[in-house]
């Protein structure tokens, strides 16, 4: 049996019930990443040989009866986040040879949360563009058509995601560095409230891990269904929230990335939920709703959904949402607005977002 494209909860009923190992999903999602990778250059700097060891040790954990929320999930991060004993440049030449002696804050919580890192996904210099390429690791290309860019800051999370490279990624975001990727490979993001997730580690070299008010930037988890995103939330912020300088002053709106289906051409189609401050587990409830009217995420060769269908869906996804938000309205100016992204050949995102109730 294929496991590549399982959700997380999906492979972690498995594990439980002694169905797969974790080894035995390490070494699948391995030999994926030998086998295809060499065209979508997603995972920069691989990690297999710890992740081979982590995997044993979370079979054995489970042995012991060790009960963990990601334990023997096999995941990836994005490169910008420090894992000790790995390169972490930012794309960017002069910093090849900069390697951390210590864990970012969210690595730690992915392996305290018994989580499988293959290794880190590939990011555009300084994460400062919405393709992903750098002189260090070359172009992650997009899993639908491998001529077209996989979005960025974030693609190559995106693009391992759609690859079946791991069934989770973290990622970061200011001004769609998750939701764009997302939107272009089609799988699930969310950029959490600005302060709610600590950021420790996750800073351009030669910079000491500490905490940092980047603006507007944070940090999130990227996953192939909506509950995963929320599981992966939990991880990421169980430690309490990380109140920042200015976060009065300058919010940053919770926002969900959703795939919702195929354009005409057979490239992914989705939309965004924004949801009010702090209230993060609205757009992402939401978000679960969407995915069961529209299918969520779709692997290539699926029959393509066009367009029409997807937006009808989001109507009895909005009115079952009863706790912490109302629908929006369909009038022009409720807010509501179509963009296109600026990569050519994409289909239109589409942005929703959620008034408070209050």
């Amino acid at each position: 049996m294929e496991w590549s494209f399982r959700t997380t909860e999906e492979l972690a009923a498995a594990l439980r019930v002694g169905e797969v190992t974790s080894e035995e999903l390490t070494e699948e999602a391995i030999a994926r990443i030998e086998r295809d990778d060499t065209v979508i250059n997603a995972i920069c700097v691989p990690d297999f040989g710890r992740a081979r060891a982590a995997a044993r040790g979370a079979d054995r954990a489970r042995a012991r009866g060790e009960v963990r929320p990601l334990l023997g999930i096999p995941v990836t991060v994005k490169e910008s986040y420090d894992v000790a004993g790995l390169p972490t440049t930012w794309g960017m030449p002069r910093y090849r040879d900069h390697v951390p002696a210590e864990d970012a804050v969210q690595v730690s919580r992915l392996k305290a949360a018994g989580a499988v890192v293959l290794g880190k996904t590939n990011v555009p210099l300084a994460l400062q563009d919405v393709q992903s390429f750098n002189e260090i690791y070359s172009t992650t290309n997009n899993p639908w058509r491998h001529a077209r860019t996989s979005g960025g800051s974030s693609g190559g999370s995106a693009a391992a995601l759609a690859s079946g490279f791991g069934a989770l990624s973290i990622g970061s975001d200011i001004g769609g560095s998750l939701r764009t990727p997302a939107h272009f490979c089609g799988v699930h993001a969310h950029k959490p409230t600005l302060g709610l997730v600590a950021n420790r580690g996750m800073v351009p070299p030669p910079a000491p891990a500490l905490p940092v008010d980047l603006d507007l930037a944070v940090v999130g988890p990227m996953a192939r269904s909506a509950r995963d995103l929320t599981l992966l939330l939990d991880q990421l912020v169980w430690a309490g929230l990380t109140a920042m300088p200015g976060l009065t002053a300058m919010p940053g709106l919770p926002a969900t990335a959703v795939p919702t289906g195929l354009s005409p051409d057979g490239l992914p189609v989705g939309v965004q939920l924004i949801g009010p401050m702090f209230e993060d587990r609205t757009p992402l409830r939401l978000a679960e709703l969407l995915e069961r009217e529209t299918g969520g995420s779709r692997h290539q060769r699926r029959a393509p959904v066009r367009r029409p269908r997807v937006l009808c869906a989001l109507r009895p996804a909005m009115s079952a949402l009863t706790c912490g938000a109302s629908s929006p309205s369909h009038d022009p100016a409720s807010g509501c607005t179509s963009r296109s992204p600026t990569h050519p050949g994409h289909p239109a995102v589409h942005t929703l977002p959620i008034r408070s109730s209050t």
